[in-house]
């Protein structure tokens, strides 16, 4: 095989600044991952779990007006962690590009 051949399909040394990118796509694809961990979570509460507990008669009839209210901001602040995961999952994607500084093989 030729040396030449070989060095050229190796990474590049990765120096600050690609580490500093890399930690960057990191913290943002753990950002995502906390934000639909909690937009599930949301999700599951005022769609399955509130209407469930409602109907089995689980929450007493004090508070039963409360915690059916309490849906409706549910649900916005679910559809607004959607656009926030939208937006870091974009920044990650952005940050990425920057990998073909050091990494030249996309696809792999």
């Amino acid at each position: 095989m030729e040396p030449d051949r070989l060095s050229s399909v190796d990474p590049e040394r990765m120096n600050f600044i690609d580490w500093a990118n890399t930690a960057s796509i990191l913290h943002n694809l753990w950002l995502v991952l906390i934000f639909v961990v909690v937009f599930a979570f949301l999700m599951l509460l005022a769609h399955a779990v509130i209407p469930s507990a409602l109907a089995s008669g689980h929450v007493p009839e004090g508070v039963r007006n409360l915690v059916r209210k309490q849906r409706f901001p549910m649900y916005l602040t679910a559809f607004l962690l959607l656009g926030v995961i939208a937006f870091w999952l974009f920044q990650a994607a952005e940050a990425a590009h920057e990998i073909r500084r050091f990494w030249t093989r996309f696809w792999i």
